[in-house]
């Protein structure tokens, strides 16, 4: 019993560690109590067992929104909302499960310190390919300015294996293991001789963000979609007209739970090329756009100052749940009439050499490095 309290122990300081919480330094210590566990119980099977519990609390805790999205957006009711949120979970949980097998065979072993940081990552790494890359450890160090200067050799997983390891460091002194087993923590303070993130500065160049608070749970008809439009064009020519003689550079309307079609409207079509022309500005708003065959696509379209069609940018990496249906959940309802059917493209797409295009966020270039290298890497090819 002792060791499941501290298996589950691992579970809710992972909690705290993320969002609702953000106690952000937990996540250097948080997988200790597990360690422990594992290192005192000597059955695999056990060992299994108290990562898949963890697993199963740590997933509950830190998705619960799933099981709200599924009964009010996917209209599956509470009974069934909440048996498919709870399937996820134990779904889920056996990532944790597989690296507690593997990390009890190995927290014995004089290298524990970096066999459980590795086999850490390398479960980590596996959430994506299997549709939820959500939640990596690293994550949690997005404002701990040391453990960041790893951030763009490494990305995220980088940062996760360095708290993996000072968790498996103080897990070895809980369980008085003999010092030289630590000397691998020694290498942590070589993280001050990487460069510093450079310091966050103001922008030179003006641009327009409109964000209009509408209800996910919004019914549209034609009349409700005209006064949407309507009103967004309008904050968008107060807010890029605001100061005179000095048009922003970019006007942006993030994706947004309605239906706005580029290429199947004409109306909307046209109304964003004029807001474009009357702002003298690059225009980047959502849109729902479609492949050949006619599955739905969550895009963003960029409109040059003239009106002019400069590019489209296809969503690669989806919201499980929100904008598409993990496999194996196949009986899941729809989210709405097409968010949660997405299709998930492979390829990248890319604006022209010329186009108004913005920088990946942090949080992005820590989820999904590959993707943001290969952004890079086209933008070298341009300039």
């Amino acid at each position: 019993m002792s060791n499941l309290l501290l298996a589950l122990a691992s579970a809710g300081l992972l909690i705290l560690a993320f969002p609702g919480f953000n106690f952000a330094p937990l996540a250097t210590v948080a997988l200790a109590p597990l360690l422990v566990a594992l290192a005192r119980e000597l059955r695999h099977g056990r060992r299994f067992l108290l990562g898949y519990a963890a697993g199963i609390v740590y997933w509950f805790g830190t998705c619960y929104w799933i099981q709200f999205v599924l009964e009010v957006h996917g209209t599956m009711g509470v009974a069934g909302s909440w048996g498919a949120f709870l399937l996820f979970c134990l779904a889920k949980a056996l990532h944790m499960g597989v690296f507690a097998l593997a990390a009890g065979v190995v927290i014995g072993r004089w290298y524990a310190v970096p066999a459980v940081a590795a086999l850490w990552v390398v479960i980590e790494r596996t959430h994506g390919p299997l549709g939820f890359a959500w939640h990596a450890l690293g994550n949690a160090g997005a404002n701990m300015g040391v453990p960041m200067r790893l951030a763009p050799i490494t990305g995220v997983y980088g940062l996760s294996f360095i708290f993996a390891m000072m968790s498996t460091g103080l897990a070895l002194v809980a369980l008085r293991r003999k010092r030289r087993e630590l000397a691998w923590l020694l290498a942590l303070p070589l993280l001050y001789l990487l460069p510093a993130l450079p310091e966050a500065e103001s922008g030179t160049e003006r641009a327009v963000l409109i964000q209009p608070n509408i209800s996910e749970t919004q019914e549209w008809n034609w009349t409700s979609v005209v006064e949407m439009r309507d009103h967004l064009a309008s904050l968008s020519l107060q807010a890029a007209m605001s100061q005179a003689g000095r048009p922003p550079r970019l006007l942006v309307w993030p994706e947004v739970p309605a239906p706005l079609y580029y290429d199947d409207d004409p109306q909307f079509r046209e109304m964003v090329t004029s807001v474009a022309r009357a702002t003298r500005t690059s225009f980047l708003f959502g849109t729902v756009t479609r492949t050949p065959a006619g599955a739905p696509l969550n895009s963003a379209v960029l409109i040059g100052p003239g009106g002019e069609y400069l590019g489209r940018y296809d969503k690669v990496n989806l919201v499980p749940f929100g904008e598409y249906v993990p496999r194996f959940f196949g009986f899941v309802n729809r989210i709405t009439k097409e968010a949660g059917d997405f299709e998930q493209v492979s390829r990248r797409s890319f604006f022209g050499p010329k186009d108004a295009v913005s920088e990946p966020s942090s949080a992005t270039r820590r989820s999904f490095r590959s993707l943001c290298a290969g952004l890079q890497q086209t933008a070298q090819r341009y300039s």
